[in-house]
């Protein structure tokens, strides 16, 4: 018989061998959500990395997953999921019980659903924004050889680019585009980057290098509530990189047709851990297009049957010859926890044919220069920039007429946005523009010394979320001009529907206007000399035709 040591032995085996066997393996689970919504994500790849051995399981339909028989251990726990961008979490499991963990998966800033800063003067998700917004982003923007941005707007539904040259164009968006396009507002980094005084988007003219955007953001609606004047048929917003977050050095040298020769350096990097600095040049050159206006030449030949030396005449005299060279340098000084500081300023010297209203330009030494100084702080934003067009030795190709533009355009802005509770937002601020324009008689003749033109205006934007799926945007906006007897008020409104995540549906409403710049009520150039080349018809008509 079987001793009594013996069956108590078997006994004990028998009782304790299902605890032996699971003694130190447990058990991991947990829930992957979207970090905004809360929302389940199923099917999200979920792996497990432990030295060399990796478990992988997708998430069910209500995003939980588990892994079994496992025992404590330090775990890397990636995830992955269309549209987010992948995270990667450490665990240190060191108690010998279950372990429970949720995910909150972030929406990827290329694909789906970017911050952008656009559309309501703050960082928001795209998907919430008021109004219609395209972003290109750094990818999208590397793998293309321009000479300027309107290479990659020329991608984006509503844009429309009419090319005047290898590096002029004229951008605007929902149509009506002209020779200034000026209803279009276009920013780099915030500041207004059109010319002083003509308001013209001259992208060549804006110092900026391929090589250093890091996004350009298009709002394709009118957006005067909270840009003021100017801006009736969207903005076009050029971020750049920050010396921060892309330090380093690039170099790029492109060739392309018509002898387009381009070279850019940019350096970037950090002096102590809070200063940050950039550095850029770009030069480029090319031949530009051959074009005949017939009322140049027509002029040209005139002047010489009335003597003119050709050598010297500037009539009809086209140098096809474009050369553009762009100098920018930043300083970002970071401050406490979330307040900046930074300071930027750049110049552009170009040689170009320019269209305008009264008939082409030939650009001649033209430079556009800024300096801008920004500062943030948690809510708080200001800046103040100054712009300034130097004509340098251009002139009109019909008449031969120098034309002289030294203008200027200094502006100051602060905005706050204040949280009142989890679902009430409001964004307020205020602007001042002074435009100076200084056409040394050349463009506004006459009355030169009183076209100054100042604006001042104000805004408020109410956010509120009435529910899970419902936004509602409300802004309003007061502007006086110093040439306009009455307030111009712009409101705006719109309702933002997401009934689930990356997908939504906008209902909105825009006024936006447009106020006479300096050319509008000041110009007095001439665009076209009289038939009789001095003006014959003057004794008996009293005046020069």
């Amino acid at each position: 018989m079987m001793s009594l040591a013996r069956r108590f032995l078997i006994v004990a085996t028998v009782v304790l061998a299902p605890g032996m066997t699971a003694s130190g393996q447990y058990r991991l689970s947990g829930h992957v959500r979207d970090a905004e919504t809360g929302e389940a994500l199923a099917g999200a790849n979920v792996r497990l990395e432990s030295g060399a051995v990796t478990r992988g399981v997708a998430a069910s339909l209500d995003g939980s997953f588990a892994f079994a028989n496992l025992r404590p251990a330090v775990y890397e726990i990636v995830v992955s999921y269309v549209g987010y961008a992948s995270h990667r979490q450490s665990l240190t499991w060191s108690a010998e019980a279950d372990e429970y963990v949720v995910i909150l998966m972030t929406a990827s800033a290329f694909d789906v659903n970017p911050i952008t800063v656009t559309a309501s003067r703050a960082p928001q998700k795209l998907l919430d924004a008021p109004a219609a917004v395209t972003v290109l982003e750094p990818e999208e923007i590397e793998a293309r050889t321009a000479l300027t941005a309107a290479e990659h707007l020329k991608s984006i539904p509503s844009v429309d680019i009419i090319s005047t040259g290898i590096n002029q164009s004229r951008i605007v968006v929902r149509g009506f585009n002209d020779n200034l396009a000026s209803s279009l507002l276009t920013l780099v980094d915030n500041r207004i980057a059109r010319l002083p005084s003509i308001r013209l988007t001259a992208l060549q003219l804006i110092p900026i290098s391929n090589a250093d955007i890091e996004r350009i953001e298009v709002v394709s609606g009118p957006a005067s509530a909270l840009y003021g004047p100017n801006s009736a048929n969207g903005v076009v917003h050029i971020i750049t990189r920050s010396p921060f977050d892309a330090p380093g050095t690039t170099a790029t040298v492109s060739l392309g047709e018509n002898d387009i020769m381009s070279a850019a350096i940019r350096r970037a990097g950090t002096i102590t851990p809070r200063l940050g600095y950039k550095l850029y040049v770009q030069y480029y050159r090319g031949s530009d297009f051959e074009f005949s206006d017939s009322t140049e030449v027509g002029a040209r030949q005139a002047a010489i049957l009335a003597g003119a030396d050709p050598d010297t005449l500037r009539i009809g005299l086209r140098d096809l010859n474009v050369r553009n060279l762009s100098v920018q340098g930043r300083l970002d000084f970071k401050f406490l926890d979330r307040g900046l500081v930074s300071v930027n300023t750049g110049f552009t010297q170009g040689d170009n044919i320019e269209a305008s209203p009264t008939g082409a330009v030939q650009a001649k030494g033209a430079i556009v220069a800024y300096v801008q100084g920004l500062f943030r702080y948690h809510n708080l934003f200001g800046q103040v920039f100054y712009n300034l067009l130097d004509s340098g030795d251009s002139y009109a190709l019909r008449t031969g007429d120098l034309f002289r533009e030294n203008s200027s355009l200094f502006v100051a802005q602060l905005q706050h946005a204040y949280t009142a509770t989890d679902w009430q937002r409001f964004t307020y601020g205020a602007d001042l523009f002074l435009t100076r324009p200084d056409s040394k008689g050349s463009v506004n003749g006459r009355y030169e010394e009183r076209d100054d033109i100042n604006e001042v205006g104000a805004y408020v934007q109410s956010e509120t979320s009435l529910s899970h799926y419902w936004d509602l945007v409300t802004a309003a906006r007061v502007d006086h001009h110093n040439r306009i007897d009455k307030l111009t008020f712009s409101p705006r409104a719109a309702v933002v529907f997401k009934p689930r995540p990356g997908h939504t549906l906008r209902a909105t409403y825009n006024r936006a206007f447009q106020t006479p710049a300096t050319n509008h009520m000041f110009a007095d150039v001439i665009g076209q000399r009289d038939v009789f080349q001095g003006g014959q018809l003057q004794p008996l008509l009293g005046f020069s035709p």
